[in-house]
Parts: C-alpha cells; structure tokens; sequence
C-alpha cells in the first residue's frame, strides 16, 4: 500500500530503468542520477 505525502510534487521525479522506480534526482547535480543506485537518469 502506498501512501501520498501533503505536498510531495511528483513534477521533480525521473525513473530510474535500473531501479524501476520515479525518483528525486539531487538538485545540485550536474547530471541527473538516480540517488538509490547512482546511474544516469533520462
């Protein structure tokens, strides 16, 4: 079961292929990769 966190804006996410999984990437990055296992974002 999921749950929606107040606020939680989904606009920020990519996904992950490796991960399967829309993650956050770090905003100071100059690449965006995923944070759970380091490989390039799309």
């Amino acid at each position: 079961m999921t749950h929606d966190t107040p606020g939680d804006d989904e606009a920020e996410r990519r996904w992950c292929d490796r991960c399967q999984l829309a993650v956050e990437p770090q905003p100071d990055a100059e690449t965006p990769e995923c944070p759970a296992c380091g490989s390039e974002l799309d």
